[in-house]
């Protein structure tokens, strides 16, 4: 009886998961179209082939719904990061790995990912404040969690090249990752202010390029 039981819950979960991902799928169109002020719960719903009030059956409301689609596509690409990087591979594989995942994605999604920054940046996701919903204070903290867990991952491959002799070992790991984030999103942001994402594979080899040589001359007797 009970694994009867177990097999009905387990069907009901896998149904609610996939509707609450179809949610997150038509949330992150509408997101990206829109922005996150301009965005409707009813257009959501609409675009995922629900109602508005069924959509409360799975998310309290925007801002819930937003966090935990943001978790999500961080999570996505911390999957991939650990499912793609070379355990033995040099620096500069697992660099330019890295770069063409991170970028790839971004390049898909980018205008989402940006109403992501934009978001935690508002003043609207300060619900750590006393007096603030506490789902939506563990939401935000999982995002931030996440995040950082991607950049750890970043920090953690750099910090294997310099024990390695691969790369200088005289600038610290973390600041290291900070200046490869720094160029990740100037990329992300150049695509947003032209309107159009440039060929990512380019974009890829020439950074690799210049994380390895930076403003090297080519004559050195400048």
């Amino acid at each position: 009886m009970s694994q009867t039981i177990d097999s009905k819950e387990f069907r009901e979960n896998l149904v609610r998961d996939a509707k609450r991902n179809l949610i997150l799928d038509a949330a992150r169109q509408v997101f990206s179209e829109k922005g996150y002020h301009d965005t409707k719960l009813e257009e959501i719903a609409s675009r995922a082939g629900f109602s508005k009030a069924s959509l409360y059956n799975y998310y309290e409301d925007k801002e819930s719904l937003f966090l935990h689609l943001a978790i999500r596509e961080h999570e996505k690409i911390l999957i991939k990061i650990k499912e793609q990087m070379l355990p033995t591979g040099t620096f500069s594989q697992n660099l330019e790995i890295l770069l063409r995942l991170v970028l790839t994605t971004m390049g898909e999604h980018f205008t989402f990912l940006l109403t992501v920054s934009n978001f935690q940046a508002m003043s609207g996701l300060c619900t750590c404040e006393s007096g603030g919903n506490s789902q939506r204070i563990q939401l935000a903290q999982l995002l931030k969690a996440t995040a950082m867990e991607t950049a750890k991952y970043m920090e953690g491959m750099i910090t294997t090249a310099q024990e390695r002799g691969e790369i200088r070992k005289d600038i610290d790991p973390e600041k290291l990752n900070s200046y490869v984030g720094s160029l990740m999103r100037g990329v992300v942001f150049n695509w947003r202010m032209t309107g159009k994402k440039d060929d990512v594979e380019k974009e890829v080899i020439d950074m690799v390029q210049f994380i390895l040589k930076g403003f090297s001359l080519c004559d050195s007797s400048r």
